[in-house]
């Protein structure tokens, strides 16, 4: 959100002959697009995922990846800019060779920057939860990992950790993902709290028997709202539900609510509305069999306005 209650989104867009470049979008608070630009980043694939305004006026940052080459294959991607459209910087964050995502990064309003993602070489080739915090100009000063290592007798068991989104609520950031260290199936939404020095807290796990994942979390009032997918056999054997979690930030769940069709439907962001949520992603439609756009206003306890 921008100061005249405009926007400012980011993601990617196509480019022939090279798949997909960064892409910022600033729209006035009627929704016309004042302007659009791509970010080029390097020779193949580039994404922007999170935004976050800075502490100095009209100046945003943007985190995701981007291909660097065959060494570094994918890296964590910093792209600061202005209200007009400006590029301020373009940076790289080279964690390791085994492939870095950024997926989500946060502001405390007093000039640190904090990004979620994950990495691939910190745990044998499985990805490890991945924090950092930033300064005002990209620059890494600390990176913190989540990841799973068991030792039983001779035998090492390892676990995937990917973290999506990051929300702060006092001097704890809580970053939503999923996780195949599980309580309940092949893979758990997990919310893991970490210290903002950096310093692993705790998580908790939820889910069914499936492949569950949370893509986005919220501080609303005093509660965190999280959003994702969740397996629900009793609409089909193999579909999942839109999904949403209101919890406290000492783990209480209040709320768990599934959404949905006969297929596999899924809340891909959410954002705060009085003291409920608004959540959007994708629905599949059973009679036109396709997906189609999502949105769900509801109360703190899950009631569909």
């Amino acid at each position: 959100k921008v100061s005249d209650l405009g926007t400012v989104s980011v993601g990617q867009t196509y480019v022939s002959g090279k798949s997909y470049e960064g892409y910022i979008v600033r729209q006035d608070k009627t929704g016309k697009v004042l302007w659009a630009k791509s970010v080029a980043g390097g020779t193949q694939s580039d994404i922007l995922r999170g935004v976050t305004a800075t502490t100095t006026k009209n100046v945003y940052m943007a985190v995701g990846y981007r291909y660097l080459n065959s060494t570094y294959k994918y890296v964590g991607w910093v792209v600061r800019f202005n209200t007009s459209g400006t590029i301020l910087s373009n940076t790289t964050i080279n964690l390791t060779t085994s492939n870095d995502y950024l997926m989500d990064v946060i502001s405390d309003g007093k000039g640190n920057y904090y990004a979620s993602g994950y990495t691939y070489g910190k745990n044998a080739n499985y990805s490890s939860g991945w924090l950092v915090r930033l300064n005002s100009s990209g620059t890494p000063i600390k990176h913190s990992y989540k990841y799973g290592l068991k030792y039983s007798s001779s035998k090492i068991t390892r676990y995937n950790y990917q973290f999506y989104a990051i929300a702060l609520y006092g001097s704890y950031l809580y970053l939503a993902g999923t996780t195949s260290e599980t309580q309940y199936g092949s893979y758990d939404g997990v919310v893991t709290r970490f210290t903002t020095a950096g310093s692993y807290s705790t998580q908790w796990r939820f889910g069914a028997s499936g492949y569950d994942v949370f893509n986005d979390i919220i501080l609303n009032g005093s509660s965190l709202y999280v959003v994702g997918r969740k397996q629900n056999k009793t609409t089909t054997a193999n579909g999942y539900d839109a999904w949403i979690i209101r919890m406290s930030s000492g783990g209480t769940k209040y709320m768990d609510k599934m959404y949905g069709s006969t297929g596999t439907d899924e809340f891909q962001s959410v954002d705060a509305y009085g003291s409920g949520f608004f959540a959007v992603g994708l629905y599949y439609n059973p009679q036109l069999k396709k997906s189609r756009g999502y949105a769900v206003r509801g109360s703190s306890s899950g009631y569909v306005y």
